[in-house]
């Protein structure tokens, strides 16, 4: 599933049966007088007449982030965000409109999304997005470099990041393994809550370190082999939380049943030697997230370097294969990450030495007095805060007075 606007990529939606959520081209904090409410309708009216007649876009967002600085909701409650979901809704009855995208969950009517960064921008670790459940997560993901070829293309581009070159492969690790532990708590949870994911985004725009699985030349970083494994439509999962295994399962997005069907499991240590094998035969019914079983392994957790898992038929074929490297020792976040900052190139650079913080640029006087490591940590912490909305709107006013 992907977020674009682009006449390239719409003539492709039907024959790839890929179905996106169309975002309009409003991002963050935006104008809120008339004139601006009204050329912003003017385009979305213009986006839904050139893209509605798509049958793979199921969705129309009206505004990303409008509230992406904390104490700034007057884009989403005042203009131009009300009209434009006024709009959206009477020029296309047939689909879902988003007011905002990410940050209205509990508004399911007129929204329901959310964006979540644990492991990049909101947390250190990214096996803390277990504790947490979605009706529909439309942003995840981590931001690592271009590939050293690509980025060796552009000059300023290589100048700012040849510091990553010997951590390049780590900074790529990083990402896959947030990738795969993210999308199968996400697809775990289509047996409670969960209609879904988009993992934010599929490519980078620029050479640039981005979210992208892929470089802005086509190159894969490790994260596009992550997602692409993680999203089989049937897959054999390990539940864990990053400490110790928690359940088996299968998820199966496909309409076939696999009657007299076996899950496999092997356990190898560090040394490549297998300390534990075994299989259960299971019935694995049709588009389902399937609880397969407790992990009552004799096995202490730290001495998991890798489980390998595989569904087989009743022939005994190979249905479905999946691998976690070290499960229960997870990679830390990079260094640096996310608050070391180039601001001529709009990019993060990690440990580079003397690169200026994210938190440096704030312009509330107040907020700039406080030590840095304070700064980050708050920060973080407000990323990660999930208010009703009415009290959300009552605390940014009231800050939003106290501070301006």
């Amino acid at each position: 599933t992907f977020y674009c606007y682009t006449p390239y990529f719409s003539p492709l939606s039907p024959p790839v049966w890929l179905p996106p959520s169309e975002d309009f081209e409003l991002n963050w904090i935006q104008e809120t007088t008339a004139d601006f409410e009204n050329r912003a309708r003017a385009l979305q009216r213009e986006m839904i007449d050139q893209l509605g007649h798509h049958p793979s876009v199921i969705t129309w967002a009206c505004h990303n982030e409008p509230t992406m600085v904390f104490t700034r909701r007057h884009n989403l409650e005042k203009r131009p965000d009300p009209a434009l979901y006024a709009d959206a809704c009477a020029q296309d009855s047939t689909r879902p409109v988003f007011m905002c995208s990410g940050q209205m969950e509990d508004d399911w009517r007129r929204a329901g999304d959310v964006h979540s960064y644990y492991g990049a921008i909101w947390s250190r670790r990214y096996t803390d997005i277990y504790r947490h459940t979605f009706r529909l997560n439309t942003e995840f993901g981590f931001e690592a470099p271009a590939a050293l070829e690509t980025l060796r293309t552009y000059p300023p581009v290589w100048e700012a990041l040849q510091h990553l070159e010997q951590q390049l492969d780590d900074l790529w690790a990083y990402q896959a393994a947030l990738i795969q532990f993210q999308v199968e708590h996400l697809r775990r949870l289509r047996s409670t809550t969960s209609g879904g994911y988009i993992h934010f985004w599929l490519a980078d725009l620029a050479p640039q370190v981005g979210c992208g699985v892929l470089d802005v030349h086509r190159v894969p970083k490790a994260g596009y082999a992550a997602l692409q494994q993680a999203s089989q439509p049937l897959l054999p999962m390990l539940e864990h939380d990053g400490r110790k295994p928690r359940a088996l399962w299968i998820l199966n997005d496909t309409p076939e049943g696999y009657p007299r069907a076996t899950l496999h499991w092997r356990i190898f240590d560090a040394g490549g030697h297998c300390r534990l094998s075994g299989y259960r035969s299971i019935d694995i019914r049709p588009n389902e997230a399937q609880w397969a079983g407790d992990t009552a392994w004799p096995v202490a957790p730290p001495a998991c370097e890798r489980v390998e898992l595989e569904i087989r038929d009743g022939d005994g074929q190979t249905l479905a294969t999946n691998r976690y490297s070290r499960p229960f020792r997870p990679l830390s976040r990079p260094r640096g990450y996310p608050w070391k900052f180039d601001p001529k190139l709009g990019m993060k650079v990690f440990d580079k030495p003397g690169a200026p913080s994210l938190a440096n640029q704030s312009g509330n006087a107040i907020f700039r007095q406080l030590p840095l490591a304070w700064r980050h940590e708050l920060t973080e912490w407000a990323l990660r805060q999930k208010l009703p909305v009415w009290l959300h709107s009552v605390a940014a006013r009231l800050i939003d007075g106290f501070l301006n």
